[in-house]
């Protein structure tokens, strides 16, 4: 393997590039990942070094990453080659320098520093921020966001100052009562099968539509929702919620009506269309899968964001709606609309670009209520019995958006009862992120006793 190594390196030493072409780059890749030994694969780094003019730990970092494609892996390089400036980057680090303290041994390796300049770079800021030199060290040395913030803190003087209000201290705000919910308000239909009659009688107690159905055939609402259909009078509906054996419906809303609260059609755009509209178009998020612990609330409890969604995306979560040809008012601000973690901070999720997505404030809170608070009140109140939820969320787009039409939450967990049986569990939630359209609190609650319905039909399957 060394004599290949040795022949390539010459070969290249033979054409005087100071630039590798892709087909030379691949070749590299290739030699590096079959090195028999870690001195073969050392020598193929330094001897590209030299030639190339380049840091070693750069090309050793970029040639030997391995969690993305090989385009992936020449872009990264080509950008190495093409903008190395050590003259730019030494002034990049004394700016960067001056906002972390020296005191605090900031010592980072050639890899790092570059990597810090080409996001800088590549995002085309104004000027070079704390948050955003905090938000990406974490990332690049895999360490934890907050750990890091304290690590670099500066130890300030307090600053005191006099109380605004000298006769009477500020008044605590204080939690409202628990009040009688409402189900004449439910909204839920419960789509009959032979299979759920267990919670027919129990779900019409709290309001909720017993009908049977009818699947409509692909039509323009099938591209807004993942499954849509008829309830006997003719209305339209879409699905919300799956368990093992039922499914919950609700009436689809008017499109994109002015007094925000129904859904909202948004038109389908091509990346040439948003890149007129955005000066820099990010990745839109994809799947993420993810096991939420006791352990991982606990740790995030009170967790703090590493910086706001604006420094991530350099827009308002209003404005990309208004791309994508949703009318907005003029005199509306912008918190009728939300930048939504897909999984929450507080449950252990990443703050950044591909963990994020836009939605309507409403799905936002929805996703919130109906799934997040839900999944940390069963770790804590059910644990050990219930160890651990297996959380996946899939956005569903309309051609090139960077807003999802629906976000598909798939929830598994076991659960070990009173008697010792444990059971596998299952159940989906499909959010519109484009609805303006609130979860109320009997619908909530039909969401939490259809699940605790459930795990009682399957308990006494296995025990019998």
């Amino acid at each position: 393997m060394i004599e290949q190594i040795e022949s390539f390196l010459l070969f290249l030493q033979e054409k005087k590039s100071r630039k590798l072409s892709p087909q030379d780059w691949n070749e590299a890749c290739r030699l590096h990942q079959t090195a028999d030994t870690k001195d073969s694969a050392k020598r193929l780094t330094e001897g590209l070094a030299a030639q190339l003019s380049l840091p070693e730990d750069c090309i050793g970092q970029y040639i030997s990453k391995t969690d993305c494609s090989s385009d992936t892996r020449w872009y990264h390089f080509n950008y190495l080659q093409e903008n190395y400036n050590q003259e730019n980057l030494t002034s990049f680090a004394i700016q960067a320098s001056s906002l972390l303290p020296a005191e605090n041994g900031l010592n980072l390796t050639p890899y790092v520093w570059f990597e810090l300049y080409k996001r800088f770079d590549t995002q085309e800021r104004e000027r070079l921020s704390r948050p955003f030199l905090q938000l990406h060290l974490a990332r690049l040395q895999n360490l934890n966001h907050d750990n890091l913030i304290a690590a670099l803190a500066e130890k300030k003087p307090r600053r005191n100052c006099t109380p605004f209000f000298h006769s009477q201290p500020p008044s605590k705000r204080k939690r409202q009562s628990q009040e009688e919910i409402d189900y004449s308000t439910n909204r839920l239909i419960l789509a009959k099968n032979a299979s759920n009659t267990f919670c027919q009688s129990p779900l019409k107690d709290k309001g909720v539509r017993i009908a049977e159905i009818q699947p409509t055939s692909p039509g323009e609402n099938c591209r807004t929702y993942l499954k849509v259909g008829r309830t006997p009078g003719g209305r339209e509906a879409r699905l919300a919620y799956r368990t093992e054996t039922s499914e919950l419906w609700t009436h689809t809303t008017p499109d994109n009506n002015p007094r925000f609260n129904g859904a909202l059609r948004v038109p389908g755009q091509s990346v040439a269309t948003l890149k007129t509209r955005f000066k820099h178009i990010w990745e839109r998020a994809g799947k993420v899968t993810f096991t939420a612990t006791l352990h991982q609330i606990e740790e995030n409890q009170n967790k703090k964001r590493p910086c706001n969604q604006f420094t991530i995306f350099r827009a308002a979560c209003k404005d990309v709606f208004k791309a994508h040809g949703v009318e907005i008012d003029a005199e509306s601000t912008g918190h009728m609309f939300h930048w939504t973690h897909l999984i929450a901070l507080f449950l252990g999720g990443e703050h950044d670009q591909q963990s994020i997505t836009a939605a309507t404030r409403a799905a936002n809170l929805n996703i919130l209520e109906a799934i997040e608070n839900d999944t940390a009140e069963k770790l804590k109140q059910q644990w050990p019995n219930v160890p651990s939820v297996r959380i996946e969320v899939t956005p569903h787009y309309q051609q090139d958006n960077l807003i999802p039409q629906t976000l598909h939450f798939m929830l598994s967990w076991t659960e070990t009862n009173s008697h010792g049986v444990t059971v596998a569990r299952q159940k989906e939630h499909f959010i519109n992120a484009c609805s303006h359209q609130r979860y109320n609190r009997a619908m909530l609650d039909t969401f939490k006793t259809l699940d605790q319905l459930e795990t009682e039909r399957i308990s006494s399957l296995v025990t019998a």
